[in-house]
């Protein structure tokens, strides 16, 4: 478009330019349309994310929960750690990680109901019908 306009300037009813100046002004044009649609994406995206996190924030205020840093984000099961999220129930879910320090050993579960106790998540770790892991026997 520029160079289109610059040469109009020498020449300002040159047919061949300003028959490319109507086509580039075109892609620009189509151009700028497919970035708008992406931010409006992006910005969708965003607050939506926004909402989620409101949400969340909330829902751990209504029930007198601190979220506290994660401490072990990046360093369980490769990497694949899992946020805190509300459901479609108003149900808080979040990452539970037991350690066993004496073992040098861990547990992750990347997504867990509120209402699931330690107890039952140590009933599924630890299964009466399944043999006890061999880093610890007992």
């Amino acid at each position: 478009v520029e160079v289109c306009e610059a040469g109009l300037k020498f020449e300002a009813n040159n047919k061949e330019i300003l028959k490319e100046l109507t086509i580039a002004q075109e892609k620009l044009d189509v151009k700028r349309q497919e970035q708008k649609k992406i931010d409006a994406e992006k910005a969708k995206t965003m607050l939506q994310e926004s909402k989620g996190k409101r949400a969340l924030t909330k829902a751990c205020d209504d029930r007198g929960v601190r979220l506290g840093e994660c401490v072990y984000g990046g360093a369980v099961q490769g990497g694949q750690s899992q946020d805190a999220y509300i459901d479609d129930e108003a149900a808080l879910h979040w990452p539970v990680l037991f350690l066993y320090d004496e073992f040098d050993q861990s547990d992750y579960f990347q997504d867990t109901h509120e209402l699931a106790t330690v107890q039952g998540c140590l009933d599924m770790l630890f299964d009466k019908e399944s043999p006890p892991p061999e880093w610890d026997p007992e």
